[in-house]
């Protein structure tokens, strides 16, 4: 059953009056990637984003053990499990009561393998030798391998030997009854993690390379399936004619404790792989990566017939796998940081266990009755009201689900923070207590009555209002007359200046800008313009008198509030100038010195400086005219300049001078020679 369950929470307690931003805001989660910073606490994600109570998870007795690295079952539905640092193995009864089986004097067994007649083999390390154990637990070496680990034994009940993968060469041996050992195949690798029995061949795994191998037992010829991008692949599986191969790499940001599950001499992290994966190789050749996370994969089991486990380190994650649908499911989250091994029981149940340290649970069919998901402490930036809480969910018969909520001003909870409100259930509940506060948090409770079904959260969203902030402008940029230069003629193109602003609204509001300006010595601003929406402005200066102005700009966020809410912000320009009257030039005859006459030119200008400067003789061409100094750096400048020879007769000289405006002033003077 699908329900919208909608709840409204309106918050009350406010200690002030303050001007609420109209506009609302939501966190919407929906997705893994939304969960990544949540608590949770017997429930568990699902590969499309919903929450759903975790199964049912319960301890298997205590073992004194650091690392658990295999566990098997015998016809009798015994557990063997293998452990370290203390080179225990433990044994399970049918009732679960946890013994210790065999105690040997090798730190580590990696392996264990069930033969006939109630013995057990295992194999070991640093030692490498391969134990062959009574129904008393007395062990007694079958064959020291040569290597320093044996790290996966698999026994073959129609020719009655046992294959190991060793490290660190990479060997594979076929060991007989009497612990006669043959070296099967080389696989020119450092080791050989997981073996796979099926129809007379074997499927090894190895790490180097990160290779998945099928050798065939009659002819002893290996063929390469798989070479991983990753330099290690520690599982295998067999599902159908189909092998699954999960790699085991600690990539670069994992954890310290995501370290300690790698294998003695096994992979180093690898810069180029950015998650672990497992591959499934069908019997065509054809490779798919079907599973992805940054976790390494430690071991892979069927759950049923298209659902396979996943376990991995770092956060002791036990995934689930739709085979068909391709759904990926979080089943278990352990507080240890890594799922070492997986079991499949004869009658369909799982165990697995954890390492640091090392523990045995075992995976019920039921649902826990109550988890919890606490999400990461949301940060609406300012003071705010939350006033909305959504949820989608499916809720079958006798199950429940409930929100809480608690707001404070600190980014970690504290006790300044509120309490949790009430639990809401549905959209007819009464309102919650959730005071204004820059930061919040969420609880969504799962609850179950019937052990086998559990409620689902597909999305949740929560609503929230900003206390309504002001705008702010933080610069104005004003053209100087001085500093642009002057084009040829007349200079058009500074006659229309450009302004330009920063300004950002804290509640993120569209701003709109009206702009005003003032001259020097008058009393009131005068409206410029009004409703922009970007921060510029082109003015055409040459519509004002010519003096010292200031702008002044106005930022509102009047678009996303109403009128009693809306608030606004102003900044006042530096002054600058507009100059629209060119230059006064006056033009004198100084003297002859001949047939030369000298010509002393004088030119001034009220509000910039002077820029340049030209002569011209009887409507000839220009020519370029500098001041005394030599240098345009003042509004007021002396040019001093001779033209001749003239031949006798009537002359006139014509200088031009413009400002740094634009603006072009000219005197002349006609002359006799």
């Amino acid at each position: 059953m699908m329900r919208w369950l909608i709840a409204s929470l309106l918050a009350i307690g406010l200690l002030s009056s303050p001007v609420w931003a109209s506009k609302m805001r939501f966190w919407r989660h929906h997705q893994p990637t939304h969960y990544e910073k949540a608590v949770l606490d017997k429930v568990v994600l699902a590969g499309d984003g919903s929450i759903r109570l975790a199964r049912q998870v319960d301890r298997l007795g205590e073992m004194e053990a650091a690392h658990i690295w295999c566990i098997v079952e015998d016809a009798q539905g015994q557990l063997y499990v293998a452990s370290g640092n203390e080179g225990r193995i433990f044994r399970v009864d049918a009732s679960g009561r946890v013994s210790l089986f065999c105690k040997t004097a090798e730190p580590q067994i990696f392996s264990l393998a069930v033969l006939p007649d109630g013995r057990l083999a295992a194999g070991t390390g640093p030692g490498g030798l391969v134990l062959e154990i009574g129904p008393d637990g007395t062990a007694r070496v079958l064959t020291r391998t040569g290597e320093h680990y044996v790290w996966t034994l698999v026994y073959d009940p129609q020719a009655d030997v046992l294959y190991a993968g060793t490290g660190p060469h990479g060997k594979i041996l076929r060991i007989a009854r009497t612990g006669q050992t043959e070296l099967l195949y080389a696989t020119r690798q450092e080791h050989v993690q997981a073996l796979v029995l099926a129809e007379n061949r074997l499927y090894a795994a190895t790490a180097k390379r990160g290779l998945v191998l099928r050798l065939e037992l009659a002819t002893k010829q290996a063929t390469v399936l798989l070479e991983a991008p990753h330099s290690e692949i520690r599982s295998l599986c067999r599902w159908g004619e189909t092998i699954l191969a999960g790699t085991a790499v600690p990539l670069a940001r994992a954890s310290s404790t995501t370290a300690t599950a790698s294998s003695p001499g096994g992979a180093a992290s690898s810069p180029t792989v950015k998650e672990n994966v497992v591959f499934a190789i069908g019997p065509d050749g054809t490779v798919r990566e079907i599973f992805h996370d940054r976790a390494m994969i430690l071991a892979l089991a069927l759950l049923s017939q298209d659902h396979l486990l996943i376990a991995t380190a770092g956060q002791g994650q036990l995934f689930e796998y739709d085979l068909r649908q391709g759904v990926r499911s979080e089943v278990v989250r352990l507080q240890t940081p890594q799922i070492s091994a997986l079991c499949q029981r004869r009658n369909g149940g799982v165990i697995f266990a954890s390492s640091d340290p090392g523990r045995l649970y075992i995976l019920q069919p039921d649902y826990a009755r109550q988890g919890r998901l606490l999400s990461e402490v949301l940060d609406a930036r300012q003071r705010s009201r939350f006033l909305q809480v959504q949820w989608l969910a499916t809720l079958p018969p006798g199950t429940r689900l409930s929100v809480a909520l608690r707001s404070g001003n600190t980014s970690i909870p504290d006790d300044s923070w509120s309490p949790w409100s009430a639990e809401i259930t549905d959209a007819d509940q009464a309102s919650l207590n959730v005071p204004p506060a820059r930061f919040v948090q969420y609880r969504v409770t799962l609850q179950t009555d019937q052990p086998r079904v559990t409620p689902i959260l597909h999305s949740i969203s929560l609503g929230y209002q900003q206390v309504n902030l002001a705008p702010e402008i933080t610069a104005i940029e004003v053209p100087d007359a001085e500093a642009t230069p002057p084009e040829s003629g007349r200079g058009e193109a500074v006659r229309k200046w450009r302004f330009k602003w920063t300004a950002n609204d804290p509640n993120e509001d569209q701003l709109v800008y009206d702009v005003y300006f003032r001259k020097e010595g008058w009393n009131h601003w005068v409206e410029l313009a009004r409703d922009l929406e970007k921060p510029e402005l082109e003015w055409d200066a040459t519509t004002v008198p010519s003096g010292v102005y200031r702008l002044k700009v106005v930022a509102s966020d009047r678009r996303d509030n109403p009128p009693t809410e809306a608030r606004q912000a102003e900044r006042i320009s530096p002054p600058f100038v507009v100059d629209n009257v060119p230059p006064v030039v006056t033009v004198k005859l100084e003297k002859w010195e001949g047939e030369t006459a000298w010509i002393v030119a004088s030119a001034s200008d009220n509000l910039t400086r002077l820029a340049q400067a030209a002569w011209s003789l009887d409507g000839g061409k220009w020519q370029a005219l500098f001041p005394s100094d030599g240098v345009f750096d003042r509004r007021s400048k002396t040019f001093r300049f001779r033209v001749g020879p003239l031949s006798a007769g009537t002359h006139v000289v014509l200088v031009r001078v413009s400002d740094a405006a634009g603006n072009v002033g000219a005197g002349d003077l006609v002359f006799e020679k």
